[in-house]
């Protein structure tokens, strides 16, 4: 697992990745670097949490998007700041998340969960996100990270690709 911090407007934000062997064109860290992040922390050789706090000051961060949950939020929940927010966006552990009750009264964090659900299924929302990703691409805001790219009929070579877990960013397949 890797993890980004960037530091922007005196807001310190964390992104986690998780990934297995690299086939990809871009390591983790070398993918982080190029979508912007300041500073990378190898959590599997460093110590996430006394990274994080180093990098922020020992404040913590104010945000936290979490698709992992499980037994490990315990951890990513110490590294939030008083009042900072964690956006739960998917499952990847097996285990139930553990609430650490005293440093949640402590902490006062919210925690939200977050379903594609929200936007894909309501219209105006939906319509709204599509907007904003099409003004995003058109303005340079939004700059997607292209992986690889893969013409149609080499599909088998793209889910081996896919299920080496390899990439960083998008893998596109062009017909």
């Amino acid at each position: 697992m890797h993890v980004f911090v960037n530091q922007s407007n005196d807001r310190h934000h964390i992104f986690t990745l998780s990934r297995g062997d690299r086939t990809g064109t871009l390591s983790p860290e070398d993918g982080c670097r190029r979508a912007g992040a300041a500073h990378v922390v190898a959590t599997q050789e460093q110590d996430m949490v006394v990274e994080v706090m180093r990098i922020t000051s020992d404040n913590g961060t104010r945000v936290a998007f979490d698709p992992v949950g499980g037994p490990a939020l315990y951890q990513a929940d110490r590294r939030i700041d008083q009042s900072g927010h964690r956006h739960i966006c998917s499952a990847l552990s097996e285990g139930d998340a553990p609430i650490p009750v005293l440093g949640t009264i402590r902490k006062m964090p919210t925690v939200k969960g977050y379903s594609i659900r929200l936007v894909a299924g309501d219209e105006a929302r939906r319509k709204a996100a599509v907007e904003y990703v099409i003004n995003g691409l058109t303005s340079g805001a939004l700059k997607p990270i292209i992986d690889r790219t893969f013409k149609f009929d080499d599909m088998v070579e793209v889910q081996r690709y896919l299920e080496n877990s390899g990439q960083f960013g998008k893998v596109v397949v062009t017909l």
